[in-house]
């Protein structure tokens, strides 16, 4: 949409936020820089914000809420330069996702190049 937009010469639309405009990162980075992490997301949602903790031993937990209630439990794992999770309970079964990184901000691409999930990571 941004692309549209730019192109059709409207002005304050925003930063560009698609995946042609990130700075991915390879495999091992996205490994390293979320190994042993919690990533907050979807602060604004109903049963928010969301933590997906991602522990160095390649399981998962996502917890809902303040009061972080355990939603799910799985796995995570790099596939290329795609961090990818799945989860014991849900539908799609698991999901990948292209990184970029900026400080504690990471952004998960979607299917359509555009960004899927932004959040924040958090050390525990």
């Amino acid at each position: 949409m941004w692309l549209i937009l730019s192109a059709a010469g409207v002005d304050d639309i925003g930063p560009d936020t698609s995946v042609t405009a990130a700075d991915l990162l390879p495999g091992e980075a996205v490994k390293a820089s979320v190994s042993g992490k919690t990533l907050r997301y979807a602060d604004m949602a109903p049963d928010g914000p969301y933590f997906m903790r991602l522990n160095s031993d390649g399981t998962a937990s996502l917890q809902k809420g303040l009061a972080r209630k355990q939603a799910y439990l799985g796995k995570w794992w790099v596939d290329g330069a795609k961090l990818c999770r799945g989860w014991d309970q849900f539908h799609p079964r698991f999901d990948c996702w292209p990184v970029a990184i900026s400080g504690a901000t990471v952004s998960l691409y979607g299917e359509h190049d555009t960004m899927f999930i932004q959040g924040s990571l958090e050390n525990e």
